[in-house]
């Protein structure tokens, strides 16, 4: 699915809490994170570079008014509603 402007969405986000959130139990280290949905419409795609961008954001304007900024890496699931 393509994003885009004006679209409406609901995307399931991951996020980390805190950075310093993480514990080091046996070898591997993990991370405290939480998933949540967001549901509303594309107001804005946005990279950080015109034609190489390294980061992309997407505001997402609630139905409550509320606008989320939210990293495109972080989107796990996205569907047109």
């Amino acid at each position: 699915m393509n994003l885009v402007k004006n679209q409406r969405v609901r995307l399931e986000v991951c996020q980390i809490k805190e950075p310093g959130d993480w514990s080091l139990a046996g070898v591997q280290s993990k991370l405290l994170a939480e998933t949540f949905v967001v549901e509303g419409v594309v107001t804005h795609i946005r990279g950080d570079h015109p034609t190489k961008p390294t980061q992309v954001k997407v505001w997402v304007l609630q139905d409550d008014g509320q606008e989320l900024v939210i990293e495109a890496g972080s989107i796990v699931r996205c569907q047109e509603v």
